[in-house]
């Protein structure tokens, strides 16, 4: 399937993450997102579909950020999932994610 038919389907389906602010709350947007954090998630990242439709994101930073989910659980779950090379892309979000919050902690005039 082509990506720009990946990205309509996704579109059309209304997903607005809900950011109760609970452990419970944050593993099942992780376990909604499951499915797509591999090849889907690489393809069709970069595209902003609108608040109502975020099935193309993972939408977990709220839930990281306040420590309700670490990041390592969500790289292991999305690694026994997918394994190593389809969720590439995913994986190298996280770290980035995590890279840039400790160098914002350490440049805090930035």
């Amino acid at each position: 399937m082509k990506t720009k038919d990946i990205i309509a389907d996704l579109a059309g389906a209304s997903e607005r993450p809900d950011f109760t602010p609970t452990r419970a709350a944050g593993l099942a947007r992780l376990d909604l997102f499951m499915d797509r954090a591999g090849d889907l998630y690489d393809r069709c990242r970069n595209y902003d579909l609108g608040p109502q439709q975020r099935a193309n994101v993972s939408a977990l930073s709220p839930w990281i950020r306040h420590r309700l989910i670490t990041e390592t659980e969500v790289l292991n779950a999305v690694l026994y999932r997918h394994g190593s090379e389809p969720a590439e892309r995913f994986t190298h979000e996280v770290f980035w994610r995590t890279y840039f919050k400790g160098w914002l902690e350490h440049h805090p005039s930035v």
